[in-house]
């Protein structure tokens, strides 16, 4: 059985354009079972493992049947969500050292959009996607409210950034912001703002288990959600908490998120006269489907009432930035309802992708 132990080796969103991007971030075992896509497509079965971060023992097995006409969609932006799409970008990592941002952001997300949204969460797929040296690749969650200066923003995730931890491993991340990362907020315990709870928790840490092409998959469940009795942002890995944000360092955040975020993004350094070949997610398009593509399963949120509600697949929102380089496919609905999509690109690897 994988865990998601580290060894010992040893923001998500903010501001776009005018912030320099700092550093970032099932419990069902499939084994023997074959994993159908319904779109003229037959992936084959593995070994599925969820990511932990203490040994433990998952053990039921479970099929997740995956229904749709199209695999994939290639461009999307929807104009009502302009004026919040800059709420998730993430600042470079590079920033942390001094590095300037003059290249381009490259993402990919699903949004949901609500009153009172008092959390989010999905099962996350963890990968080890190729970086280029002062470049940063990552998959996160997020909750915003507010919008242009204003904006407030939490989030976490996994990212592999070089310019931060000076190698290519992946890694846990947290970020925060309440004007749009202007004066406000930071990358992990980087200045005052998230609380550590979970004292055996390090984000210097790299991830140990991640997933391979074709191969075994790792997952981890991830969590930002409000307390019940409403004095914090906490954020939890497989049900455990490892820290939280007190509601009271916010202004639009102080009682509820207005929209969540799941989605992945790549930072261009622009350092060469073609696109980068950082990947995102696997490094492979979402058409390939499960055990290639990288993945967001169990896509959920946490409503006034704090209880975990599903949204309506027609009521997400997309935005694809780049979609020679990186992609979103559409979402599924499992048997149980459970929504599922796959991300992810090789970037400057594809002859379609550019600047």
């Amino acid at each position: 059985m994988a865990n998601c132990s580290y060894n010992n080796n040893a923001h998500v969103q903010c501001c776009i354009g005018l912030l320099i991007f700092m550093v970032l971030m099932q419990n069902n075992v499939v084994t023997g079972e074959t994993r159908r896509i319904v779109s003229q497509m037959e992936m084959p079965s593995t070994s599925d493992h969820k990511v932990t971060l203490q040994s433990s023992e998952m053990g039921h097995s479970h099929t997740s049947i995956l229904t749709t006409n199209n695999l994939y969609e290639k461009t999307i932006l929807d104009s009502s969500m302009k004026k919040d799409l800059q709420m998730d970008t993430i600042p470079y990592p590079g920033s942390l050292n001094g590095a300037g941002n003059q290249g381009t952001y490259k993402k990919v997300q699903y949004y949901y959009s609500r009153n009172m949204i008092h959390g989010v969460k999905a099962r996350v797929n963890i990968w080890n996607p190729q970086t280029l040296e002062g470049e940063a690749s990552m998959a996160f969650l997020s909750l915003n409210a507010g919008i242009g200066h204003d904006a407030s923003v939490i989030t976490a995730g996994w990212v592999v950034a070089p310019p931060e931890f000076k190698d290519h491993k992946t890694r846990f991340f947290v970020y925060w912001t309440d004007d749009h990362g202007n004066r406000t907020g930071c990358f992990n315990l980087k200045c005052p703002g998230f609380v550590l709870t979970d004292h055996t928790f390090d984000f210097s840490r790299p991830i140990e288990h991640v997933s391979a092409y074709e191969g075994v998959q790792h997952y981890i469940d991830m969590e930002i959600k409000r307390t019940s009795h409403g004095s914090r942002w906490g954020v939890y890995i497989d049900q455990r908490e490892i820290g939280y944000w007190q509601s009271h360092i916010f202004r639009a955040l102080f009682s509820a998120a207005s929209h969540c975020t799941w989605g992945a993004q790549v930072y261009d350094s622009h350092s060469m006269d073609h696109p980068t070949t950082t990947q995102m997610g696997s490094g492979h398009f979402p058409e390939e489907g499960a055990n290639k593509a990288s993945s967001f399963s169990n896509i959920e949120y946490f409503n006034i009432r704090h209880t975990v509600s599903t949204p309506e697949a027609h009521d997400l929102k997309t935005e694809v930035t780049h979609p020679g380089c990186y992609r979103l496919s559409q979402v599924f609905t499992g048997p149980g309802r459970e929504l599922h999509f796959f991300y992810g690109g090789p970037g400057g690897h594809s002859p379609n992708c550019t600047f």
